[in-house]
């Protein structure tokens, strides 16, 4: 049921971008190559249910193999009946333009490359990918928000074990530690909330590893000083991620597929009441 209203979503995003297509008339009073542009980018802005299946399955094969890289936790496999939220991204604005600068602006647009860039979220973790690279993991707390322990409980680690911790997660998922750390300045922390807050002021149990900029680092992590265990990565520079980027080689041709019949979507749609019966659409 948790992925028909993916399937729901892509109907309503395709009724609108039909809708909002530029008239055949506005069209013919517009230069050849600002009608290229039109169709290059309505093409691109446009998610078929193929091309959603597509970027949703690249994102879960991921998503899985961080759990086991950090011993996350949570149900391995993740399914798609295990997601309370699944996110896309257009093409449009997540396509790394080709850098062959001997191309004209919109060749490089044509020859873009096209990663998966989204969210997945279930019942106690999230996952965001931006470019089709990890951007965000955290635990999550019954509210939807990053888990976090209470304050002032009794720590298990110190600063200088919790940025150890902190590293070796991210050397997990393939994070350049030796770039980070020569090219950043990093700080261990853990939050203090004042008496504007409390009543009284406390400290937090959780330590904050980060690098670069004190107030928007490239990289941080949060560890739980009470039992050691990850809460939080957020990669805000994707140049220190070593993984292979999220491509989706055939995006062009998933994005031209038509989408299903409504008859086929709503059969599909009813299987997932059923987990055992459940099955991805043909295209």
């Amino acid at each position: 049921m948790k992925l028909l209203f993916i399937l729901a979503t892509g109907y309503w995003f395709l009724a609108q971008s039909v809708g909002a297509q530029t008239p055949k008339s506005a069209l013919r009073d517009e230069p050849p190559e600002m009608q290229e542009w039109d169709k290059v980018s309505a093409s691109l802005k446009r998610m078929s249910m193929a091309y959603r299946l597509a970027a949703i399955q690249r994102m879960l094969a991921e998503a899985n193999d961080i759990v086991m890289r950090l011993h996350l936790p949570i149900s391995h496999p993740i399914q798609p009946a295990d997601c309370l939220e699944m996110r896309i991204s257009p093409p449009w604005y997540c396509r790394l333009d080709s850098p062959n600068t001997n191309l004209s602006k919109l060749d490089r647009v044509r020859a873009a490359q096209i990663p998966a860039t989204g969210g997945i979220k279930t019942a106690n973790m999230q996952f965001t990918f931006r470019q089709g690279i990890l951007a965000y993991l955290s635990r999550q707390s019954q509210e939807g928000y990053e888990y976090h322990p209470k304050p002032d409980l009794p720590l298990v680690i110190n600063e200088a074990q919790a940025y150890q911790l902190a590293t070796q997660n991210l050397a997990a998922i393939s994070v350049d530690i030796s770039a980070l750390q020569q090219n950043l300045k990093s700080k261990v922390w853990r939050q203090r909330y004042g008496k504007f807050v409390q009543p009284k002021e406390e400290v937090a149990s959780f330590y904050t590893a980060q690098w670069g900029d004190e107030t928007y680092p490239a990289v941080r992590v949060t560890i739980d000083g009470t039992t050691k265990e990850l809460l939080a990565i957020d990669i805000q520079d994707a140049s220190y991620s070593l993984r292979p980027r999220l491509i989706i080689t055939n995006a062009m041709d998933l994005l031209n597929k038509s989408d299903p019949p409504k008859v086929r979507l709503q059969r599909f749609s009813q299987s997932q009441t059923n987990p055992a019966q459940s099955r991805l659409p043909r295209n």
